[in-house]
This record gives structure tokens, C-alpha cells and sequence, in this order.
């Protein structure tokens, strides 16, 4: 069913649409457009992979279909656990070397002297709206940079090219807003590209 026999003209569309349509969003961005633009530029890799899987199936000769269109875009059945994980696992690891700081600088933490049933109740929320906002953007990237870009380049060009071309994409592709200083605000730019 996942038939990821991807043509000349769908690969070279998807990447057109990502690069032109990216430095567009990208320079808006730079000269201080709104904050919703990030999410635009998100879902730019997504956009590009289903209209460059709408061009795979003419090229293939394949009838279109929704089913067809989301197996090509990586989609398939999992189990909740996967995603659950998924999910609760980078809070885990992100929490435990905080953990560690507030432990040997507790001066410098907002919450020192109170109760951990404090905290939680107060970062609980901000983790649940946090986690659902940053799916609804990270699943436009994840949808072209995996469901598309990742096993195209590799049934083509193997692993480990495919590993170094998409790791290169991906950074050229953030470039300028590194640049710009506006990718992470506060951190010394030079400091930011080697992030």
C-alpha cells in the first residue's frame, strides 16, 4: 500500500515549493512580520509533500485516492502508546536535568520554598496547552520532512546520504532565522548556528 516509488517531478516540486515558498515566509518573518507566520512555515514541508505525492501518482499512472495520499505521506495505524509516549517521554527527559539545577540552585528557581503540589498545579496546564500547540506545528514538518522528504531520499540514495542531504536541508532551511536572531532570543548569536 505505501508505495513510495517517488518520481523526478514530485521530488524536484516538493523541494521548489519548500525552498521558494520558506524564503518568502522566512524573510517576512526576519523583517518582523506576526508571530502566526512560524506556523505557516511549519506547514510549508507538508503542503509541498502532498502536492508533490498528488504529482507521484500521475507520474505513476495511479488512480488518487485520500487512503493512498496519507499512506504515501507516512501515515499509518499505531497504537496510542507510541504516541502517548511520544509525547511524555521529552518531558521526562527534559525535566530530570532541571531537576538537578533547581536541586543545586534553588535560589535561582521562582518556585523556592513551596510545595511540589504548587508547582505541578500551576506547570501542569502550561505543559498540556504547551504540548498540543507544539504538535499542531511540529506535525506540518514532521509530515514533509518523514512522511516524505526522509524516504524518498533514502530509497534513492540509502541511509546515510539520506541522513547528511535532510540533516543539511533542514539546517540552510533555519539559516535565517538563526541569522536574524530571532530563532532563539535572549542566546548570543554567534552561539545560535552551532545550536
Amino acid at each position: 500500500m505505501n508505495n513510495r516509488s517517488i518520481g523526478k517531478k514530485a521530488f524536484i516540486t516538493f523541494f521548489v515549493i519548500v525552498i521558494l515558498l520558506s524564503a518568502v515566509v522566512e524573510t517576512l518573518i526576519c523583517r518582523g512580520g506576526p508571530q502566526w507566520l512560524y506556523l505557516v512555515l511549519m506547514w510549508i514541508p507538508a503542503l509541498a509533500a502532498t502536492v508533490a505525492n498528488c504529482i507521484s501518482f500521475l507520474e505513476n499512472r495511479e488512480p488518487f485516492s485520500l487512503k493512498k495520499l496519507f499512506a504515501k505521506g507516512g501515515f499509518r495505524k499505531c497504537k496510542l502508546r507510541y504516541v502517548l509516549l511520544g509525547c511524555l517521554l521529552p518531558l521526562v527527559y527534559l525535566l530530570i536535568p532541571y531537576m538537578v539545577y533547581w536541586r543545586l540552585y534553588p535560589e535561582n528557581f521562582a518556585y523556592h520554598g513551596v510545595g511540589l503540589w504548587v508547582i505541578l498545579k500551576d506547570i501542569t496546564p502550561i505543559i498540556v496547552i504547551g504540548t498540543f500547540v507544539s504538535i499542531q506545528s511540529a506535525l506540518g514538518e514532521e509530515i514533509g520532512w518523514r512522511g516524505f522528504m526522509v524516504p524518498a531520499l533514502q530509497k534513492k540514495l540509502g541511509l546515510n546520504k539520506t541522513l547528511l542531504i535532510s540533516s543539511l536541508f533542514w539546517c540552510c532551511r533555519h539559516l535565517s532565522l538563526l541569522i536574524s536572531g530571532d530563532y532563539m532570543p535572549g542566546t548570543p548569536l554567534w552561539y545560535q548556528p552551532l545550536c
